[in-house]
């Protein structure tokens, strides 16, 4: 499994490929040897944000799950990731909620849990 991180800190990051046996990346390249996390470099220019979506498009079948915490250029990732892929985080909440956040994200793909587990049941 292959994982874009946009805006997401390094330390987390590395706290992420840890826990779930990832390397880390750089380079979209880098996708090919399979079970990375790509640190993406913040979007400023639209020369940037070009390069982002053609690699992206050249990639697509590599990548598995776009992960979002910082919304400036979000419309670029947004429209650079297949329909189902793409997660956001509150990259503002503490570093707990952002660690739970990001392994349930990372847990749900990976099949070791359920979207729903957790949840009480609902009211009738």
């Amino acid at each position: 499994m292959n994982i874009v991180l946009y805006g997401i800190p390094e330390a987390r990051a590395r706290r992420l490929a840890d826990r779930y046996g990832f390397g880390m990346c750089r380079s979209f390249d880098d996708l090919e040897t399979g079970n990375r996390l790509l640190l993406q470099p913040y979007l400023i220019t639209d020369e940037e944000q070009l390069a982002f979506f053609e690699q992206m498009t050249r990639y697509e079948q590599l990548v598995d799950i776009v992960i979002v915490g910082r919304s400036d250029a979000f419309s670029a990732v947004h429209y650079s990731s297949s329909p189902g892929k793409l997660f956001t985080v509150n990259r503002d909440d503490d570093e707990e909620s952002l660690d739970y956040e990001l392994d349930r994200i990372v847990e749900t793909q990976l099949g070791l849990v359920c979207a729903h587990e957790g949840i009480d049941d609902l009211p009738e």
